[in-house]
């Protein structure tokens, strides 16, 4: 075989060699990509109970849009269920919070069920693996967050709060907590008051539809509800807009409620017999049931359901 020859012949096997590293670069995320997809939650509606006062249902709806609804309702007359807040680290003229998933909060805290928190700032999403927060960075929580009665993060205007003030009240005002509160998070929008809808501030993503997050009360609080939409995956859930979200929490009975942070934010998460259960789909950089590292979260212990009480 001639010099050119053996030339010609490395050439031709480069070439195959480069296609199939090619081909396999591009086959594999796919495939990983439709294994997520088919681990999601089911589009079919479902309902039980996960602790002493605590049930979850999933609501699948086709109008106007696909749409995955998820929420945890509380019953605060049982006992057992005491809420939590992320707690910070306080540095001298700095309040920050080391970023953590849902998944990482409830891992860490005494708690059972979690949903994300507050907006935070500063946050990035050049592509998956070029985002910040990353686990561990330090953000700013956007307004008031009180946990364990300390404050790590101060009133901010136009960004309500929802305050825990023991034994049994529970609050959602315009910035500032009233005194004695012991936990507090902030969101952005009150949704309701007294029964009626909010004015939302002026913010061009009101009616768009995203994943969204919220937490709301009914009038004699003792009933609580953690809700999360999924959003941003075609066909299966693309979000919800903040009316529709209001009129959805009006229609589970709530007089309270408050817009948490949403977006790639959205988890829901519960820790049952110490294995971690992510109720929702998350989706962080555009991936499914990837969830972000943000600021903070609010959580709520609760009773398993053989323990006996007095």
């Amino acid at each position: 075989m001639g010099y050119f020859q053996i030339l010609k012949v490395f050439a031709q096997r480069l070439r195959m060699r480069i296609v199939f590293t090619v081909l396999v670069s591009l086959t594999i995320p796919l495939v990983l990509h439709w294994v997520l997809l088919g681990l999601r939650p089911p589009r079919r509606p479902d309902r039980r109970e996960l602790f002493v006062g605590v049930t979850y249902e999933r609501l699948w709806r086709k109008d106007p849009r696909p749409m995955m609804i998820h929420w945890v309702r509380l019953d605060l007359k049982q006992p057992g269920i005491q809420p939590f807040v992320t707690l910070g680290q306080v540095k001298p003229q700095k309040m920050q919070f080391p970023a953590q998933t849902t998944r990482d909060f409830v891992r860490q805290y005494p708690v059972q069920v979690a949903i994300n928190g507050s907006f935070f700032t500063p946050a990035y999403t050049r592509h998956p693996w070029d985002y910040f927060p990353q686990r561990g960075d330090r953000v700013y929580a956007i307004g008031q967050v009180i946990a364990n009665g300390v404050l790590y993060s101060p009133p901010h205007d136009h960004w309500a709060v929802f305050c825990f003030i023991p034994p049994h009240t529970f609050e959602i005002v315009p910035a500032d907590c009233p005194e004695g509160t012991t936990q507090a998070i902030a969101g952005r929008d009150i949704l309701l008051h007294q029964g009626k809808a909010s004015p939302l501030t002026q913010n061009t993503d009101h009616n768009q539809n995203y994943p969204r997050s919220a937490i709301a009360f009914n009038p004699q609080q003792h009933i609580l509800w953690l809700v999360v939409v999924d959003g941003r995956q075609p066909f299966y859930s693309e979000g919800i807009t903040l009316p529709e979200l209001t009129q959805f929490l009006a229609q589970l009975g709530a007089t309270e409620a408050l817009n948490l942070d949403g977006g790639g934010s959205s988890t829901l998460v519960i820790k049952e017999q110490e294995q971690i259960i992510t109720l929702n789909s998350p989706i962080h950089t555009r991936i499914p049931l990837r969830q972000r590292p943000v600021a903070t979260h609010l959580g709520f212990s609760a009773l398993p359901l053989d323990r006996e009480t007095p």
